[in-house]
C-alpha cells in the first residue's frame, strides 16, 4: 500500500525548501526530513568530498614531466601538483621500499 506522500510534488513543497526539492528529488528530501528532521546538518564543500579521489588520480596519472598538464586538467597550480606527487617517484626510480637489498 502506497504511503499518501509518494503523490507529493514540489509543488506541494512549501516554498523554502523548493530548491533542495528541486536538486535532491522530492522523496529524497522527505527522507533526509525522517532522518535528520529538526537537526542542524553540515554539508560539506564539494573539493572536500572529492579531494582524496582526485589526488589519487593525479598520482596515478604522474609521470614526472606531466605537472602542468595535470595542473590544468585538475584545476591547480603546478606547486600544489607537485605537493600531492611529492612523495611519488620520478621516471625510472624506484622507491627505497621497492628495494629489498638482498635480503628476504
Amino acid at each position: 500500500m502506497a504511503r499518501w506522500t509518494d503523490g507529493l510534488t514540489i509543488e506541494m513543497i512549501p516554498e523554502q525548501y523548493r530548491p533542495l526539492a528541486e536538486i535532491v528529488g522530492v522523496q529524497q528530501l522527505l527522507a533526509l526530513a525522517e532522518q535528520y528532521g529538526g537537526a542542524n546538518i553540515y554539508v560539506p564543500k564539494v573539493e572536500a568530498l572529492t579531494r582524496a579521489t582526485r589526488d589519487r588520480l593525479i598520482r596515478e596519472q604522474y609521470n614526472g614531466y606531466n605537472t602542468e598538464k595535470l595542473a590544468q586538467d585538475f584545476g591547480l597550480t603546478v606547486r600544489w601538483v607537485q605537493e600531492i606527487c611529492k612523495d611519488e617517484p620520478g621516471p625510472g626510480q624506484c622507491s627505497l621500499f621497492d628495494m629489498d637489498g638482498g635480503q628476504s
